[in-house]
């Protein structure tokens, strides 16, 4: 792991009072993607950390395959970690981004319902390193268990229907597609 990830690590843990580093670096989707920071908040819902130099579609399109992964398999983070969740996870997804691209506010009220919080971050000649929320983006509501068990909606998580996260997730460009178009393709059904 690269000095400049520990540093991040230990100036969010620092910052975010409570949070926990549970892994870094971590290989998902079968190696073809990283999280950087796998941690735990105050309130013990997992965090799942990006942290990026620039923000755009593409970026936001990947973030959201991979937390669509991160979800499917629930599983694996309470067996890997489990005196986090107690039996039930909540998975958080945060995005630090030296710059965002300002389309990015356009997908924020989409995605809702997976509490995607946006954080600007810099780092001066020394090793601290600045860390606030994106001010573009509304304040995400933070879910904890008291809110599950009362049966809040924003705890929920249903804001999106599953269909309408495949669509996004769709959108992901993806290095291995190939080169063409119906229009032009040779064999196609109308």
């Amino acid at each position: 792991m690269d000095n400049s990830l520990q540093e991040f690590a230990a100036s969010l843990c620092e910052r975010e009072k409570g949070f926990e580093v549970l892994d870094r670096n971590f290989p998902i989707r079968e190696g073809k993607s990283r999280v950087d920071l796998i941690g735990s908040d105050a309130a013990r819902n997992f965090v799942f950390v990006w942290k990026l130099n620039s923000c755009g579609s593409g970026a936001i399109s990947k973030l959201l395959a991979d937390y669509d992964w991160i979800q499917k398999n629930a599983e694996l983070w309470m067996h890997l970690f489990p005196h986090v969740a107690g039996g039930e996870a909540t998975m958080v997804p945060w995005l630090f981004a030296k710059e965002f691209d300002p389309e990015v506010r356009y997908f924020l009220k989409y995605l809702e319902a997976t509490r995607l919080q946006l954080f600007r971050f810099s780092q001066d000649g020394s090793r601290s390193w600045s860390l606030s929320p994106w001010p573009e983006a509304k304040p995400q509501v933070r879910s904890n268990r008291r809110e599950r068990e009362a049966g809040s909606p924003q705890a929920s998580g249903q804001l999106l229907t599953r269909e309408e996260i495949d669509d996004l997730i769709r959108i992901a460009p993806q290095a291995d597609a190939p080169a063409s178009d119906e229009i032009t393709e040779s064999h196609y059904d109308l």
